[in-house]
């Protein structure tokens, strides 16, 4: 399966793209959605898909709410979905929200993340768990490689992506070196981009003297430009058209209620503070398929850090 589920490297960074765009203006509606909660209602309703018979995690105690404004995380999965295909999520992306500390972290997991796929009893890529099991078996998945509950989930189709930038009017970016890619100089230093340019910006890898792990933070700069943007008081207006375009393609459980209390909660959010990091691996051929390895010590690290982050004792999370 691992070999009919890869994708040429141009349009793994493509699909990366699509999602690292929609994944900020997602965070952008759960924030700021409350304010145009009477107006977008209808429009926010059809995404709500719960999980059946999941009240809340089995790594959890008790039940959390964001209205009672208790440190929840997220799962947010971008999916390539096509005819007669079930869909594989290309990009897993981890959010934990603390409203007493009022921050966020947000990290990418590797696709490629030698794991355990939970109920299907095999070790595979980490992205597979979506294809074998859908949303649940991802979920599942991802909280026996962490050690954490998964609270919520996002599922976003990849589509519209240049739309939902260019309906903010574009994002700010500073430069980090001067390069030329895709037919576009970019100079060291402050630059206006729209989707299309954006998109260039984060798909350049050879380029980057510092490879993937480069790339990874241009990708993370750009989603706290967009989220920024999003954000600023002379956005609100753009805001509903952003949320009903990436609408069309979201499914989260997080209920059309719990948007207003978002807003409220984290509306002094400084975006400048949400935290990222990456996971450290080292890549490995198994029977000629690449794998990603994360040791123990270094799962362990991450784990704590975000038990930390939701106000978590280790022993609540074990299983």
């Amino acid at each position: 399966m691992g070999d009919s589920l890869s994708r040429s490297s141009k349009k793994k960074t493509k699909r990366r793209w699509v999602w690292l765009t929609l994944t900020a203006v997602f965070i952008c509606i759960f924030i700021y959605g409350g304010l145009y909660a009477y107006d977008i209602y209808h429009s926010v309703k059809s995404t709500y898909k719960p999980i059946p018979e999941r009240p809340k995690s089995e790594k959890r105690e008790e039940t959390v709410s964001i209205q009672e404004q208790d440190p929840v995380s997220f799962l947010l999965l971008g999916v390539d979905k096509r005819a007669n295909d079930p869909g594989r999520s290309d990009t897993m992306m981890v959010a934990t929200l603390n409203p007493a500390k009022q921050s966020m972290i947000l990290f990418n997991i590797p696709r490629d993340t030698y794991v355990d796929i939970v109920g299907k009893g095999i070790k595979d890529k980490i992205n597979h768990a979506y294809a074998y099991g859908g949303v649940e078996m991802a979920i599942h998945t991802v909280e026996n490689f962490l050690d954490i509950p998964i609270d919520y989930y996002a599922e976003i189709n990849m589509q519209g992506f240049r739309e939902a930038i260019d309906a903010l009017g574009g994002v700010a970016v500073n430069v980090p070196f001067t390069f030329e890619f895709g037919g576009i100089l970019f100079e060291e230093g402050p630059m206006f981009m729209d989707g299309e340019t954006a998109m260039k910006y984060v798909q350049m890898r050879k380029l980057d003297p510092r490879g993937d792990f480069g790339r990874n933070e241009r990708q993370q700069q750009v989603i706290k430009a967009i989220l920024k943007q999003s954000l600023s008081v002379k956005n609100f207006n753009k805001v509903d058209n952003v949320i009903e375009t990436v609408g069309n393609h979201l499914k989260t459980s997080v209920a059309p209620s719990d948007y207003m209390s978002l807003q409220e909660i984290y509306r002094n959010l400084d975006t400048n503070q949400i935290e990222s990091f990456q996971i450290e691996g080292q890549g490995q051929m198994i029977d000629g398929i690449y794998y990603y390895i994360v040791d123990d010590a270094e799962r362990e690290r991450v784990s704590q850090r975000l038990k930390e982050h939701l106000d978590l004792q280790s022993e609540y999370t074990q299983t």
